[in-house]
């Protein structure tokens, strides 16, 4: 029994090869893909791609040499100032900038006891490779599937237990599992339950230059979670076999709206005419020009062996530069009739400085503006003097709640569905009674900016209250990013502080009276730290 992984490259890469330069589609990829044509131009915003595709602005005729010229010009000197990864970068990095903090549960219930110790040392060890698995080129498998379902409305998790480090199960059960998130190309949901959940997935990869089928079903009437893997096309299967996994699989899927809509697309293509415009402007017109109208420059007449007079300008004379002085010559004005010169034009100067750019800043502000309106982070616009502070805590707590949707609808359970079903794919689906009834709980630790005093106040009366776990106070404060390390810290120095206690109590010699004191006849002040740990 084995699984196997995709080899992904480079995302975009992996949406280039799917369709092809100039949109050239692959055959037996497009087949089977539910990857439309808007998600893999949602995917061109994200990656700075597209370039002329979405040029806005007027097209020149290229089938003029005049045409071709400028078009070559504009994508030369295309710009892209990418608000749309900026933003939903700055999504993710909210939800997924300090770990989350967890639990084992039991019938509703936080359990920590010796029959739940095995699944907590696993689960934690599950999630720090998870952590560290690299899903190319995003930071790991969460940032990326999160990032997907912001830019294509859909994202997925895989996990899988990788044939080359098989034998690495001997000493450990879980040594084979790897996660990572395969790019929506390569998933197809066969069958959904009443409410959407999935409950049979295909999935393609690639192994020794074949094209694999992964088909996982879950068997509503057992329970049990079946795989089958073949090559595409072919009938015979390869292998088969089920295993319990507690109505779960193993490919996890993230839905929600895309951020990149119509109105964002749109703001995001003026930002680019205009700061296209800002380099073609200074190319045609970054220094002063002179222009001398109705003037002779310095020069000379010669006349040729036909006997043709002809005005040859010395242009080393006429020479534009600080503390030059130029003189020219009004152009003779002659009689029409006798040819003859009846005096001289009054030659004028005009000089036309660079154009400014102030219009193109003033363009590229305010459609920035509208993109950060438009997804909900309008609080981020440090220089909107009008707005008040009042209404900027308002406006960054908008976006908090967002973010809060997202995590308790979305991204706990997911997670906490996930890696319980990581721990249970390393148990092989057998002898799993004892863990029927354990589930986790994952509590995101959004953070949106560092929090202000208030906020952290807050926190600390929550906690003082019981409404907060000494872990999520602690990751709340934005002190430290390793809240579960600080709590062990904490712990350990209060252990400390009462053995030092008690060995002064201990050594300290009596008086007269049968009192201790510390040798310095000082009386002994144990401190308590900020944070009550009993």
């Amino acid at each position: 029994m084995s699984f196997s992984s995709s080899n992904t490259n480079d995302y975009f890469r992996n949406y280039l090869y799917y369709f092809g330069i100039g949109d050239q589609w692959d055959q037996k990829w497009r087949d089977r893909s539910l990857l439309g044509v808007n998600s893999y131009r949602n995917w061109e915003y994200y990656f700075d791609e597209g370039h002329f595709r979405n040029w806005i602005g007027t097209r020149p005729d290229n089938s003029t040499e005049e045409g071709k010229q400028i078009t070559s010009a504009i994508q030369r000197m295309f710009q892209c100032l990418n608000i749309v990864r900026e933003v939903i970068d700055h999504h993710v990095e909210c939800l997924l900038s300090k770990d989350p903090s967890w639990f084992v549960m039991r019938g509703g219930e936080v359990v920590q006891d010796k029959e739940t110790e095995e699944t907590t040392k696993v689960v934690k060890k599950l999630m720090k490779k998870f952590k560290a698995s690299t899903n190319e080129y995003f930071s790991d498998p969460l940032y990326a599937a999160l990032t997907a379902s912001l830019v294509e409305g859909v994202g997925y998790l895989r996990m899988t237990r990788l044939p080359e480090y098989i034998a690495l199960e001997s000493k450990d059960p879980w040594g084979a599992i790897a996660f990572h998130s395969p790019l929506s190309r390569s998933i197809d949901v066969m069958k959904r339950d009443g409410v959407g959940k999935p409950l049979k997935i295909k999935y393609f990869f690639d192994q020794d230059g074949k094209t694999i089928e992964e088909v996982q079903e879950l068997d509503i009437r057992t329970g049990l979670t079946h795989f089958t893997y073949k090559e595409t096309g072919a009938n015979k299967v390869d292998e088969e076999f089920s295993l319990d996994l507690n109505g779960q699989l193993t490919i996890s899927e993230i839905r929600r709206r895309s951020v990149i809509t119509i109105g964002v697309k749109a703001a995001q293509d003026a930002i680019n005419h205009a700061a296209t415009l800002i380099p073609h402007n200074n190319e045609s017109s970054g220094f002063y020009s002179t222009m001398l109208l109705n003037a002779r420059p310095p020069g000379r007449f010669e006349t040729d062996d036909q006997g043709n007079r002809a005005f040859v300008p010395e242009r080393e004379s006429f020479v534009l530069a600080p503390g030059v002085i130029n003189f020219v010559n009004g152009l003779a004005t002659k009689d029409p009739n006798t040819g003859n010169i009846t005096g001289y034009t009054q030659p004028t100067v005009h000089t036309d400085p660079p154009v400014p750019v102030d219009s193109f800043e003033s363009s590229i502000k305010l459609f920035s503006a509208a993109i950060y309106r438009l997804v909900g982070q309008e609080y981020r616009l440090t220089t909107n003097t009008i707005m008040s502070q009042r209404s900027r805590e308002e406006l960054r707590s908008d976006f908090q709640n967002t973010l809060e949707k997202d995590a308790t609808r979305i991204v706990e359970p997911m997670l906490a569905n996930f890696f319980m079903t990581s721990f249970l794919l390393g148990k092989r689906g057998t002898n799993l009674d004892k863990y029927q009834d354990l589930s986790l709980s994952i509590k995101m630790n959004i953070r949106v900016g560092l929090p202000s005093a208030e906020e952290r106040k807050e926190v600390r009366e929550s906690y003082s209250a019981g409404l907060l776990s000494k872990e999520t106070a602690i990751a709340n404060q934005s002190y430290t990013e390793d809240a579960e390390g600080e709590v062990d810290k904490i712990a350990m120095e209060k252990k400390e502080d009462r053995d030092n206690t008690s060995n002064n109590e201990n050594n300290g010699s009596g008086d007269s009276n049968g009192n201790g004191n510390n040798g310095s006849n000082q009386p002994i002040e144990v401190t308590e730290s900020l944070t009550n740990v009993e």
